[in-house]
């Protein structure tokens, strides 16, 4: 398993507040080459009037600005968030309907960024949005990094559930070929390679990811891999 994602749940895991939770996400996030962080996510509770927990290291100046205008509720990335897991790469193209506040954020050094949702089998989301003021995002960084974005959005959706009580454990048990396909998928393997690997066909590796995402009530695969190593399953 790669050490970088062990490190991860090691640090989610020491983690003894909502504080210190974040500041792991965020300096994972520098880690992957970025100056910026910030974690919203809706939780399920009340059922009628659902609330909206935000955590940021933007500077604070923009914190402010981005409540105050009330771009939450106009915020393309979070609309788009809201319905798929597809990262959004930063572009005029997708602040096209938002324009002052895309503006406001380059002013603000916020002119390179990549969101990244969460989305939990019962429609409950996180989005992790990492920024940086030079160096736009390439194509290749994309490649590169996307599975790490991934599971470092879906480490907080689980963690931050966990710290603010929207979500209790269950007692969830993985058959031993389960735990070896999360594994492979855990350093990024695909179904081919993780079907030679283990000497067994792409379908029967996809048979056992489904079941164990069933086992798990999660939307996917890397979301999957998240929740079993936060829940110590792979150890």
């Amino acid at each position: 398993m790669s050490s970088w994602a062990w490190d991860l749940v090691q640090s989610v895991e020491r983690a003894t507040d909502t504080q210190a939770l974040f500041d792991v996400i965020d300096a994972s996030a520098k880690t992957l080459g970025f100056e910026h962080c910030a974690v919203g996510m809706r939780l399920a509770a009340p059922v009628s009037r659902p609330r909206t927990f935000m955590m940021s290291s933007q500077p604070r100046a923009w914190r402010t600005r981005y409540v105050s205008a009330g771009y939450l509720g106009s915020d393309p990335t979070v609309r788009n968030g809201a319905l798929s897991e597809a990262p959004q790469i930063w572009s005029d193209e997708v602040f096209r309907d938002a324009p002052e506040l895309w503006s406001e954020a380059q002013s603000a050094g916020l002119r390179h960024g990549w969101a990244q949702s969460s989305l939990d089998a019962v429609g409950l989301g996180t989005m992790i949005t990492v920024s940086r003021s030079s160096e736009p995002i390439t194509a290749s960084e994309i490649k590169e990094k996307l599975l790490r974005i991934q599971q470092l959005g879906h480490m907080a959706h689980l963690a931050f559930q966990q710290r603010l009580g929207s979500r209790s454990e269950q007692i969830v048990e993985l058959t031993g070929r389960e735990k070896d396909v999360l594994r492979w998928a855990a350093d990024g393997a695909t179904s081919a390679q993780t079907a030679a690997a283990l000497r067994v066909k792409a379908d029967t590796v996809n048979f056992h990811v489904k079941n164990a995402t069933a086992k798990l009530g999660t939307s996917g695969k890397t979301a999957t891999v998240a929740r079993a190593l936060l829940m110590r399953l792979l150890d």
